[in-house]
């Protein structure tokens, strides 16, 4: 739902908190239950989880742009 309204511009900051949420979930499941480093192995790490959340947070501070839709 976050990334459908990321990608089509409607409600853009409010689905970047959407995936702000999410992705702070999956990375404290992976840092503290799974025990998984920033690289992890076959690359399962955290660092995609951290690149989207910074993304997100970047959405969320500058808003969708002159393209987004609402």
């Amino acid at each position: 739902m976050g990334a459908a309204s990321v990608a089509l511009g409607v409600f853009a900051q409010l689905g970047a908190l959407l995936l702000i949420g999410v992705m702070a979930g999956a990375m404290s499941k992976k840092i503290f239950v799974w025990k998984t480093g920033f690289w992890g192995d076959e690359g399962q790490g955290w660092f995609y989880d951290l690149l989207y959340l910074v993304c997100g947070f970047v959405i969320l501070t500058t808003g969708g742009g002159t393209l987004a839709l609402l």
